[in-house]
Formats: C-alpha cells, sequence, structure tokens
C-alpha cells in the first residue's frame, strides 16, 4: 500500500510552529535492519519527494529565518533512486543545487548527518564530493 502514496501530498515540516530545518525527503527502505523500524513502519519500498516540493518546504523555513536545512531520510545518499540501493547523483545533485539557489548566502545545508543518515556503502567518492561542493557539514 506504501508504494501508492505520493508524497508531495503532505506536508514534509510541520505548517506551524517551525523550529528546526527538517525537511522530511524520503520514506521507506529496502535494507531490513533488524534494528531499525523504518521499514517496518513506512515500507521497503523508497518514495522521494519531488525537487520542487522539497524547494516549497526550503522557501517557507528561509520565510521563518530557518536558513540551516536538515533532511530525513532512511538513506539521504539514495535521493531520486528508484530501488533505494543504487545511487542517482545527477538527481542528487539537481536537489542540493536548486536548494542552494534559494538559501544563499546566508543559508546552510548540512546533508547526511543526522537525523538523515547514509549507508556505508553509499559512501563514496562521487557522493562526498556532492557533500563537499554544495553542503556545509564535515561530517557524516
Amino acid at each position: 500500500p506504501w508504494k501508492w502514496i505520493d508524497l508531495d501530498k503532505y506536508p514534509p515540516l510541520p505548517s506551524k510552529h517551525v523550529k528546526y530545518g527538517a525537511i522530511e525527503i524520503t520514506r521507506g527502505c529496502p535494507y531490513a535492519c533488524y534494528f531499525c523500524q523504518t521499514p517496518y513502519i513506512l515500507g521497503t519500498i523508497p518514495r522521494h519527494r519531488s525537487i520542487e516540493s522539497i524547494c516549497d518546504a526550503v522557501r517557507i523555513m528561509k520565510g521563518y529565518k530557518k536558513t540551516d536545512i536538515r533532511f530525513i531520510s532512511p538513506n539521504a545518499f539514495s535521493y531520486g533512486s528508484r530501488d533505494g540501493k543504487t545511487l542517482n547523483l545527477p538527481v542528487l545533485e539537481q536537489l542540493l543545487i536548486n536548494i542552494r539557489e534559494i538559501i544563499e548566502p546566508e543559508g546552510r545545508i548540512y546533508f547526511g548527518t543526522f537525523p538523515s543518515e547514509v549507508r556505508p556503502e553509499h559512501v563514496t567518492e562521487e557522493t562526498l564530493g556532492l557533500v563537499l561542493k554544495y553542503a556545509a557539514n564535515d561530517n557524516l
């Protein structure tokens, strides 16, 4: 049933009382780690919000003077991936480019940091290159 839910129809952050810059970008995870509730609660098929929906949320955050942007995702580096196991770096980079255009010059992107985790097999030179190029964090 989860695969039919369009995340863009639901807000990625609270519409009132916006205190933190955490925007939900993905639900579901194909890995069924025994210690993690995500695939059991949100399903094993990853669903991603559209870049447009995420950018709308970033604009809302900016309107509240919240320009340190963080993300909620079981695996941030798999954003845009159909199966959650392969990378879609062009889509991931486009997301980061669009967000950066909205929040510059005063804003900062934190990508792959808590509460948005990354899987170790997705930490590659290419993904780290995107973090270094577009994000403010110096660790994952």
